[in-house]
């Protein structure tokens, strides 16, 4: 049997309430992060989960063996509701535009760049304007991150890259640039993982602003210490990259 959209939306109401008990029964006055048996759930692209998540992984072993983190991914816009209904404890992403009550903290800097496979002529040559609106490019469908540094661009000069393959996810890039002709705008941060390893980075032919990655949560989170401790632990794991 499938649940019907009523008992799905039923659901889903009822996850946020059990979620919100459990915070209301949970006291955070003695809350120590070697014996938390707390959960936390975030959103965090495969790009940044790539950066910071194994720094992550390795301090909840170190500080808090009992805590656990669910990471989700989803469209960036969704997350700022996620956040409203309680779903998300915390997301990272950046330039999100949010209502007063979601807090935003810069956690590390960050600017876009050309990925190309080693073997594509392109990286044996300068990369101009010209060249880059004529390569064969990947792009990530379901983060703006990269039309908005560089489409946007483009379009305000009517101007348009070549986009010939979109796919959902960062992690399918580096793959894909090694052994082909196809090359992708992606995070400098995110392509230094992959440099030397097939793959060259190439500024951008154009001006292009740096950004930066953002952690937001709820202000009704501001004050407890469960929270603040988990938010301090993600932003030292930044500033350690």
């Amino acid at each position: 049997m499938e649940p019907t959209a009523r008992a799905l939306e039923l659901a889903d109401g009822v996850r946020q309430t059990l979620r919100l008990a459990e915070r209301l029964l949970s006291t955070d006055i003695d809350f120590n992060p070697a014996t938390t048996i707390r959960a936390f759930t975030g959103r965090v692209s495969d790009l940044v989960g790539c950066l910071i998540l194994p720094g992550i992984a390795s301090k909840l072993r170190e500080c808090a063996p009992s805590l656990t983190l669910q990471i989700l991914h989803m469209v960036p816009e969704r997350a700022i509701k996620a956040l409203e209904t309680n779903q998300l404890d915390f997301a990272i992403s950046m330039k999100l535009a949010h209502p007063e009550y979601i807090r935003a903290e810069a956690l590390m800097p960050d600017r876009m760049c050309v990925a190309i496979g080693a073997t594509n002529p392109l990286a044996r040559s300068r990369l101009t304007l010209k060249r880059f609106l004529a390569a064969s490019h990947l792009r990530v469908a379901m983060s703006p991150t990269d039309r908005r540094f560089v489409d946007d661009w483009l379009a305000t000069r009517g101007l348009r890259r070549n986009v010939v393959m979109t796919v959902p996810h960062w992690m399918l890039i580096p793959p894909m640039l090694k052994d082909g002709e196809l090359v992708a705008v992606v995070s400098r941060r995110f392509a230094e993982l992959f440099e030397g390893d097939g793959i060259v980075i190439r500024e951008l032919p154009f001006e292009s602003p740096s950004f930066d990655w953002t952690l937001y949560w709820h202000r009704r989170d501001d004050h407890g210490a469960a929270h603040r401790w988990m938010r301090g632990l993600v932003h030292e794991v930044c500033q350690e990259l």
